[in-house]
């Protein structure tokens, strides 16, 4: 960023939580939790408050932020069944005041060339590992 290289590294955590099932008891689900070994849900490349909006030039956001997304459990778990099997990516998000008591948060993906170009930032790279090979009986 802007010069610097930055490498960040950290364990995603998946810990069983419950399975849940349907009100029609049709289907069952195993739920997750996650979370990284460090503690936090997720790691922000960068955050500032009240800058010029990237969606919408015209508008001041209260706030913009960029972060590494580290998917979902589901996905590391290798869980068929999850309802959300998200892969890690990295998230752009814009929050704003619509009008008085109303705010909204728009999240849009962000090429890198945009990244370089409106913050500085060049992802040289990330990865992640695949999911695990699991058997759930």
């Amino acid at each position: 960023m802007n010069g610097e290289t930055f490498e960040l590294n950290d364990t995603v955590v998946c810990d069983f939580d419950k399975i849940a099932v349907d009100s029609e008891m049709f289907y069952k689900e195993r739920m997750w939790k996650e979370h990284l070994e460090n503690g936090t849900k997720r790691i922000t490349i960068l955050s500032e408050n009240n800058v010029r909006s990237i969606i919408k030039p015209n508008r001041i956001d209260s706030k913009i932020e960029i972060y590494y997304n580290y998917g979902s459990a589901t996905f590391f778990m290798g869980d068929p069944t999850g309802s959300t099997s998200e892969k890690p990516q990295i998230k752009y998000i814009e929050t704003y005041s619509e009008r008085p008591n109303v705010t909204v948060i728009d999240a849009t993906p962000l090429t890198a060339e945009q990244l370089q170009e409106h913050f500085g930032i060049k992802i040289i790279s990330y990865s992640f590992s695949p999911p695990i090979k699991n058997t759930f009986k």
